[in-house]
C-alpha cells in the first residue's frame, strides 16, 4: 500500500482555478481508461484559464500514450490561444514516456 492507500492506482483528478491559472492535479494511473475524464478536466481548465494551465503529474504512477496524446492536444490548443501549458512532476515511468 502506497501513500495514496489501497486504491493508489485509481485515477484521481482535481481541477482548481485561481488568478487566470487552472491547475490539474492527477494521482494514480493515467491510461486509456481515464483518458476521457482527463480530457474533460483539460477542457474545464482551458475554459477558465486566461493565462495558463498547469498539469501536476507528481503523483501519477503510470501514464500511457493515450494520455500523452491528450497532453499534446492541450499543447496545440494552448499555442493557438496564446496560453501556457505547464506540465510538472513527471518522474520514473512517466518521465520515460516523455523521453521517447
Amino acid at each position: 500500500m502506497g501513500r495514496w492507500g489501497p486504491n493508489e492506482h485509481l485515477l484521481s483528478i482535481q481541477v482548481e482555478q485561481c488568478d487566470g491559472i487552472a491547475r490539474i492535479r492527477l494521482a494514480g494511473e493515467l491510461d486509456m481508461s481515464g483518458r476521457e475524464r482527463f480530457e474533460q478536466a483539460l477542457a474545464t481548465a482551458e475554459a477558465h484559464a486566461m493565462r495558463a494551465v498547469h498539469v501536476d503529474l507528481s503523483h501519477v504512477v503510470f501514464m500511457d500514450s493515450s494520455a500523452l496524446g491528450a497532453l499534446l492536444g492541450a499543447h496545440d490548443r494552448a499555442n493557438r490561444s496564446a496560453r501556457l501549458l505547464v506540465v510538472r512532476g513527471a518522474g520514473g515511468e512517466v518521465w520515460r514516456l516523455f523521453q521517447l
